[in-house]
């Protein structure tokens, strides 16, 4: 029988509780309950693990923190990993960004994520209240639907087995200043080395301006158009953008630091995603981040695409997703003392 790992160093609520046994139940799985320090992991390679956190009135679970700086400092080994989160919050704040956090983290430490990875519950399920809309049922009920649909995602999550790598890339940069673009340039070359023709690059860049932001459309409305492959606006490139991520295996966003957030077009590509998540499986897909700061942040900017693209689109989020620079002058990036290290080793993780 497999086994679902669940470390919850801070479990103190019976809701969180019944939170686990759900997505127990929809992996099929048995359980291994991790809650005391003697009891942490040693070997995390090939496990399924599910993080379940209690997060307190300002915003964190300590005994969670602690388990993440004792883990950071063991070196672990997250080989063939897949893992999933889910949170019980005692206010309506602070949830997606402690997640966003403890994935980052995790992540940086070589775990990687399935798609759509985060079930929350706030205090009454108020965040559920949209979800009665579209599912039966109360609020309890959807919040079991939801981590038993979990469980049983996180089981049918695989390592991937690919003869040919289809890569996007996706900016709005200008080569002639830009270090991120150079950057990215650098790691698509060293792929093209060890992939030769079984490597395929698309890489798109989108002037400012030329994607509008998404407005708002009703459910049913973003629906109808995105069973046509289409979206309410017509006219721009993201037509293009949708027919290339519907045929991609991996892409590359990349982001430089803007005030510690994404580019205002990027953004918008990514709030214009919602039809494409609702009619294409992108569970499938991974998303990597090159992303280069004036000084610090660079974790800000990686932590916008966690939450845009995996929390909420459902890409998956391979392990050491980002690779995160600072170089304060145009075109400085490849003097950073062990560049050509780090650069060699992002290319191989998005290589077969």
């Amino acid at each position: 029988m497999e086994i679902l790992t669940v470390i919850s160093p801070g479990l103190k609520t019976e809701k969180l509780r019944r939170m686990i046994s759900d997505v127990v139940a929809g992996t099929g799985y048995d359980l291994e309950l991790v809650t005391y320090r003697e009891d942490w992991p040693v070997d995390y390679r090939g496990k399924k693990l599910l993080f379940a956190v209690e997060l307190d009135e300002v915003g964190s679970d300590f005994e969670f923190m602690a388990y993440l700086k004792v883990l950071a400092a063991s070196s672990p080994n997250f080989e063939g990993a897949h893992a999933a989160l889910i949170l019980n919050a005692s206010s309506e704040l602070f949830s997606k960004t402690f997640a966003k956090l403890a994935i980052f983290n995790l992540n940086s430490l070589g775990l990687g994520f399935i798609g759509k990875p985060l079930v929350e519950a706030l205090p009454d399920d108020i965040n559920l209240k949209t979800w009665q809309r579209h599912l039966p049922g109360t609020r309890p009920e959807i919040l079991k639907k939801l981590c038993s649909d979990l469980g049983f995602r996180l089981s049918q999550a695989k390592p991937d087995k690919l003869d040919r790598l289809r890569l996007m890339v996706i900016h709005n940069s200008d080569l002639r200043t830009s270090n991120t673009l150079m950057l990215t340039h650098m790691v698509i070359q060293r792929l093209a080395q060890r992939l030769g023709e079984r490597l395929q690059v698309e890489e798109i860049r989108l002037e400012d301006g030329t994607i509008r932001d998404c407005r708002g459309c009703t459910f049913h409305t973003c629906m109808t158009f995105a069973e046509q492959k289409a979206c309410f606006y017509n006219g721009d490139n993201f037509d293009k953008i949708f027919a290339s991520i519907e045929d991609t295996d991996a892409i590359v966003w990349v982001c430089p630091n803007y005030n510690d957030t994404i580019s205002a077009t990027l953004m918008a590509t990514i709030n214009r995603m919602s039809g494409i998540y609702r009619t294409v499986r992108l569970d499938h897909k991974r998303i990597y981040g090159v992303v280069v700061s004036a000084n610090s942040g660079g974790d800000s900017v990686a932590m916008q695409l966690i939450d845009g693209l995996c929390l909420n689109k459902g890409f998956m989020l391979p392990p050491y997703f980002a690779l995160i620079e600072i170089a304060n002058e145009p075109l400085s990036v490849l003097r950073n003392k062990g560049i050509d290290t780090r650069i060699d080793a992002f290319a191989a993780r998005i290589g077969l």
